[in-house]
């Protein structure tokens, strides 16, 4: 799990790394981690067993923009999913 959270910390955006603390377990590094990259709209490379991650493909840049418009969407206009 260790080496999965290394990869994991690799492929968030340098400014979401140094927001991982230091000392943290292995399980909560990850629940950590899936907090930052619900927020920058990352999916993992590989999984937390290390395989490949469960949506499948990771979500390209456009596909990551259109998600963050459309909650913006939802948080103003008060719908949708």
């Amino acid at each position: 799990m260790t080496k999965a959270n290394t990869a994991r910390i690799k492929a968030l955006p340098e400014h979401l790394q140094a927001l991982v603390p230091a000392g943290l377990n292995a399980d909560a590094t990850a629940d950590h981690l899936s907090k930052l990259e619900g927020i920058a709209g990352v999916q993992p490379q590989v999984s937390v067993h290390g395989g490949p991650p469960r949506g499948g493909q990771p979500l390209t840049t456009d596909a990551v923009q259109e998600q963050q418009r459309q909650r913006g969407r939802n948080f103003v206009l008060g719908g949708g999913k």
